[in-house]
């Protein structure tokens, strides 16, 4: 009975992660946290080597006293990345009217209740051979003596990067292929337990090892966090040991703290590595990372508490913190130690518009902020841990371990 209960654990564990990248990739492709963009396209005179082009041509007839112009248009995406959610807007004047539309993998043309202008909603056009494209055509009916002047018209879409889906599913394949293969191991013991076990063994430091690649492609979006959330959960987990909490817990803890920042996936990398200040959206979207986590991570619940770390990790000890407010011990425990960790390796890491603070302004805003952002009884560890040199080990470890990565 226990042979076949540690089989169905294994099996599950690795289904696990299977869906988990699933429905990361999934939760990012419906852009999150996204910032629009939009783009004037030229109909006459547009220059093929924009990013962002239109090849049109316009065919006119005239009946009943009135002109109609049909526009058949190609709209093309160079811009290296995919466009997403986009619609386009065509403004009208008063006595222009729709008189029919044709569509090619486009929805219905939407006209606006004061015949002020059209929107074309359409799907994602992708920056890759034979998706490069999308084509549409309608026709709009003026009087006859009214001279046809339509020269422009504007594109909004979501612009994100098709490399992280790339990696995802490499990710998931690995995965799967995983899952295949210790089904057929599994088989070819026939419930050996003393081979099964070595192989359980094996497994669970698989699935690490591939959670811990998948965070390493989330913290390369920003080029001054490289190494970011394996500090993180390598600070987290030896304050959970100091606190004496179990070593399940202290295990768990070290792959919640892993998965924190899981939500960086949906924000823009021109936000992320902006080197300058930010506007007040650009921190709005900065700020949702930690709601997008909470979302893509809510049906993982084999790790206990991964989704509340992801969520609540910026949350603050005096309730002033973000997204909930929330404050106190009602802040979860993970989210507390994760919070204390995670604002070390920010204070201790150089960014390209400041420099990281020094062992001695680290330990002091430690102690101010105790009370305030920080729970008192968990950063007297943290503390702890940078003046008897423990986080010089992990730095050095997890940098060292970083360019073995970058061999690869």
């Amino acid at each position: 009975m226990k042979k076949h209960r540690n089989a169905i654990c294994i099996f599950a564990s690795v289904l696990i992660l299977i869906l988990l990248a699933f429905y990361i990739n999934n939760s990012a492709s419906r852009n999150i946290v996204k910032s629009e963009n939009s783009y004037t396209v030229s109909i006459d005179g547009t220059y093929l080597s924009d990013p962002l082009h239109v090849i049109c041509t316009i065919t006119e007839s005239i009946e009943d006293n009135t002109r109609f112009v049909k526009y058949d248009m190609q709209l093309f995406n160079d811009m290296n990345t995919t466009l997403s959610n986009w619609k386009a807007l065509i403004n009208l004047e008063d006595d222009e009217v729709i008189k029919s539309y044709e569509e090619v993998q486009i929805s219905k043309i939407t006209l606006s209740e004061d015949n002020s202008y059209f929107v074309i909603p359409g799907t994602d056009i992708m920056d890759i051979p034979g998706k490069k494209s999308v084509s549409f055509s309608f026709t709009i009916a003026y009087p006859l003596a009214k001279v046809v002047k339509f020269n422009d018209f504007t594109v909004y879409g979501n612009l994100y990067d098709d490399y992280i889906y790339n990696v995802v599913n490499v990710i998931l394949l690995l995965a799967f292929l995983l899952w295949i293969f210790h089904v057929f191991i599994y088989i070819y013991k026939n419930f050996n337990y003393q081979e099964y076990r070595k192989h359980r063994e094996m497994d669970e430091q698989i699935i690490l090892q591939a959670i811990d690649t998948f965070v390493r492609f989330i913290d390369a979006k920003d080029t001054y966090t490289r190494g970011h959330s394996k500090r993180v959960a390598m600070y987290s987990r030896e304050i959970a040991s100091r606190m004496k909490l179990s070593e399940d817990t202290i295990q768990n803890l070290y792959y919640v703290a892993l998965l924190h920042d899981v939500g960086k996936i949906s924000i823009p990398d021109t936000v992320l590595n902006k080197p300058g200040k930010l506007t007040q959206e650009e921190r709005k979207i900065i700020q949702g990372h930690t709601i997008a986590g909470g979302n893509m991570l809510k049906k993982f619940t084999s790790i206990q508490g991964v989704r509340e770390g992801a969520l609540y990790h910026h949350e603050r000890y005096d309730g002033k913190g973000y997204p909930e407010g929330l404050k106190g011990t009602d802040i979860p425990l993970y989210a507390r130690i994760i919070c204390v960790a995670d604002s070390y390796d920010a204070m201790s890491s150089s960014r390209v518009y400041r420099r990281h603070m020094n062992r001695d302004e680290v330990i002091e805003e430690l102690k101010n902020c105790s009370g305030t952002q920080f729970d008192p009884k968990i950063v007297r560890y943290m503390i702890d841990m940078v003046m008897d040199g423990y986080v010089n080990i992990v730095k050095t470890e997890v940098a060292k371990d970083d360019e073995d990565f970058k061999k690869y």
